[in-house]
């Protein structure tokens, strides 16, 4: 009977020895497991930041119409502008008025026109002029850039004063403007902007009879 009970304690004495090392192991694995599983990771991964220019939805134009009374600081009317890449791929149009220094500032992202710093080609008309081209114009690369285009003495041609817009001075215009003499409220006749349509608005289309635009 002896000799059983001190079997049978040494069995549990071997067993709970057993047992305090199993124990002993598995917690050194809970402890330095996640420490050398993060520097396993930290070792073998590696991150790119990617900083991305700021984006530019300003673009600020300065053109001159032509002939205007006063002649100068008189230079407000409806601008429109076309994009286009250096591919001519179409970019977008945008519209507004100019002051009277010539300005104006559009918000191209406002009218969902997203570009980048770069070169494109501008086709720009006012309210009664032909469209122009200025090609390879840097745009987009600060809020505070103003493209300027009356450089070397360019201004945009009057006298396109038909209701259809086709890029040229013709009879259709000429006409327009006979029906509209002597008003004092047509802004797209009265070419030169003094106040009112008479025959100096009337020369300054004779005078750019048959030019086309851009």
């Amino acid at each position: 009977m002896l000799v059983e009970f001190q079997t049978e304690v040494a069995m549990k004495r071997a067993y709970l020895k057993q047992t305090q090392k199993f124990i002993f192991a598995l917690l050194l694995c809970v402890v330095f497991m996640p420490v050398s599983v993060f520097a396993q990771g930290k070792s073998s991964t590696s991150i790119t930041l990617e900083i991305l220019a700021p984006r530019v939805c300003l673009l600020n134009l300065k053109v001159y119409p032509e002939k205007r009374i006063p002649r100068i600081g008189h230079w407000n009317t409806v601008v429109t502008v076309e994009i286009y890449s250096l591919t001519n791929q179409f970019l977008g149009t945008m519209s507004g008025r100019s002051n009277d220094a010539g300005e104006i500032t559009y918000n191209a992202c406002a009218n969902n026109i997203i570009l980048n710093s770069g070169t494109y080609n501008l086709y720009v008309r006012g309210f009664s002029h032909l469209r122009k081209s200025f090609p390879l114009q840097l745009a987009f690369d600060s809020d505070d850039t103003i493209v300027n285009l009356t450089t070397g003495g360019r201004v945009l041609l009057a006298g396109e004063t038909s209701n259809k817009f086709d890029n040229k001075i013709n009879s259709l215009d000429a006409s327009t403007q006979v029906r509209a003499f002597y008003k004092t409220d047509d802004e797209k006749n009265d070419l030169n902007r003094d106040g009112k349509v008479n025959s100096l608005d009337f020369s300054n289309t004779v005078y750019n009879f048959y030019h086309l635009g851009d």
